[in-house]
């Protein structure tokens, strides 16, 4: 049986399957650093650019054919959505409070991330 091959644009051969291992390996690491970077100084980065943070490991989790992508992204977005929604809901609570009204952009985010919730069969109350 031949190995399926790909040529480089200087012509050299490589092994497909060597590739996706490669390209698994980097899209993991890539991911950890992405995590650690999004939860450090409990979790301000999370909490200063919102929705897209957990966005991009739901859509890892929700493209990716690779197991071990999926299975670790699909933790990190659950993780994520539960302390953002808790964040937001909070800060949502005490504009209330405040005698004010959360806007729009607050219930497109709600929105978002509650879809997130919903693909990832988790708790949407």
């Amino acid at each position: 049986r031949r190995e399926a091959q790909c040529k480089d644009l200087n012509g050299k051969s490589f092994p497909v399957e060597h590739l996706r291992k490669r390209r698994h390996r980097a899209a993991l690491k890539a991911m950890n650093w992405m995590y650690k970077f999004i939860v450090r100084d409990d979790y301000s980065v999370l909490y200063e650019l919102g929705d897209d943070m957990p966005g991009i490991f739901f859509e890892c989790w929700y493209t990716s054919k690779d197991r071990k992508i999926r299975n670790s992204s699909l933790t990190r977005a659950k993780h994520l959505c539960i302390k953002l929604s808790e964040n937001r809901l909070q800060i949502c609570d005490d504009m209330i409070a405040d005698g004010k009204f959360p806007g729009r952009d607050e219930f497109f985010e709600f929105m978002f991330l509650t879809r997130c919730m919903n693909e990832m069969e988790m708790d949407c109350k």
